[in-house]
């Protein structure tokens, strides 16, 4: 190795006291709805990781497909009440 080349690692988000930082980190996001589900799951890096991601994804999708479905007929977010005042 030549004399003047140097090289510099930096490891300390390897660290297990860093994981568990980012890992608090993501969940946090996730709970203010600032990262989707298959986010959270890169970023808190569980077991398994990819089944789960892919998991994820099948969630994902289906929430948005029933939220068009819900969206779609008109009533989103209308109570019995108000479904009741209004079919008088």
């Amino acid at each position: 190795m030549p004399g003047d080349l140097s090289v510099r690692v930096s490891a300390h988000s390897a660290s297990p006291l860093f994981r568990n930082q980012a890992r608090e980190d993501a969940i946090v996001l996730k709970r203010e709805g600032a990262i989707d589900l298959e986010t959270f799951v890169e970023a808190y890096q569980p077991a398994m990781e990819d089944v789960i991601r892919a998991k994820a994804r099948r969630i994902q999708k289906a929430g948005a497909a029933f939220k068009s479905g819900v969206g779609g007929r008109g009533d989103e977010g209308e109570g019995a009440a108000d479904k009741a005042a209004r079919s008088k």
